[in-house]
């Protein structure tokens, strides 16, 4: 399993920013320096190719616009409960 690359962290929250090129798997963790990671920011993931399989956490509450853009190779996204909005559409 991979992880999910580089992380924002903000005073009460982390954000998925990006990751690597060439990651095929990807277990979102649910706190990143402690802070919950409640956001997957704008193409965090986008352009990647080799991502076959994303999970996410039950802190989760945004994916940001085209996050997931030409991942053309996804097969299975886990989602949580909480999630509230993807890209500009709430959930």
């Amino acid at each position: 399993e991979d992880d999910p690359a580089d992380a924002d962290t903000k005073p009460d929250h982390a954000v998925i920013c990006s990751s690597d090129k060439t990651i095929e798997t990807a277990d979102i963790p649910d706190t990143i320096e402690d802070m919950p990671v409640t956001e997957i920011g704008d193409s965090a993931f986008y352009g990647r190719t080799y991502l076959k399989s994303v999970t996410f956490p039950d802190t989760l509450r945004s994916i940001g616009s085209v996050a997931f853009g030409l991942c053309d190779k996804i097969e299975r996204l886990d989602f949580n409960f909480g999630l509230e909005s993807i890209g500009r559409e709430r959930a």
